[in-house]
C-alpha cells in the first residue's frame, strides 16, 4: 500500500498537463460538511457543520474569498443533564496564494473572521461573539480543468468574548469547483 501511494504522488507531482485554473477572473466555490459525535465520561456532545467558500482570483494565482458557515452543537452539560443546544454562525475572509504550474497546485492560505453563537437551553437563550484565523498550507488536486480535490494543514483560533483562545491543528479535505472565464471566439462572420 505504502508503494502505491507514493507512485500515485510521483504521478500527481510530475504530471505536466497545464489548465488556466488560478488565472486571473476566475471564481472557485467549494465547501465542507462534518459531523461528529463524541462522549466522555457521562457528556455527550454532538456536532455538524456547512461552510460553503467562494473566491475570486484578482490577479493570476492570488484569490480573495470567504466562507459562510452555520452549525449546531449539542450536548448534556446542563444542570440534572439537560440538553443544551447552539447555533454557530461565522463568516471568515480568505486569501490564497496558488504556485507550481500542472494538475497539482499547492497553495499557502490565511484566514480571519467573525463567528457568533446563540444557546437555548431550557427556553433561556443568550448570544456570544468572538473571532476566528489561521493559515496554513494545502493542494489541489484537478482532476478535471474544473473540479479540485483539496487537502489543506493549517492552524485555527478561536476566541469568544470573555472565553480563553481555543487553539486546533488540523487536516481538512475537501472539493472545489473552478469556474474560467470563456473566451471570446473570433468573429469569421464574412460580409459581402
Amino acid at each position: 500500500m505504502r508503494h502505491f501511494l507514493i507512485i500515485l504522488f510521483a504521478v500527481c507531482c510530475f504530471t505536466t498537463s497545464s489548465y488556466s485554473q488560478t488565472e486571473q477572473t476566475s471564481i472557485i466555490a467549494g465547501g465542507g460538511f462534518d459531523m461528529t459525535f463524541s462522549r466522555q465520561d457521562s457528556v455527550r456532545i454532538f456536532t455538524m457543520n456547512i461552510t460553503p467558500s467562494f473566491g475570486y482570483f484578482i490577479a493570476k494565482n492570488l484569490m480573495l474569498g470567504f466562507s459562510l458557515g452555520i452549525g449546531l452543537t449539542s450536548d448534556n452539560k446542563a444542570r440534572n443533564k439537560q440538553n443544551r443546544i447552539f447555533l454557530n454562525t461565522l463568516f471568515v475572509p480568505t486569501v490564497r496564494y496558488y504556485f507550481l504550474k500542472g494538475n497539482l497546485k499547492p497553495f499557502l492560505f490565511a484566514k480571519f473572521g467573525y463567528l457568533s453563537s446563540t444557546s437555548l437551553i431550557r427556553g433561556n437563550s443568550g448570544n456570544v461573539d468572538g473571532i476566528t484565523g489561521g493559515g496554513g498550507i494545502g493542494f489541489d488536486y484537478f482532476a478535471t480543468k474544473n473540479l479540485a480535490v483539496e487537502c489543506s494543514f493549517g492552524y485555527n483560533g478561536t476566541k469568544y468574548t470573555n472565553r480563553s483562545l481555543n487553539s486546533q491543528t488540523g487536516i481538512t479535505v475537501g472539493l472545489q469547483y473552478f469556474f474560467h472565464k470563456q473566451k471570446k471566439l473570433p468573429d469569421y462572420n464574412l460580409k459581402n
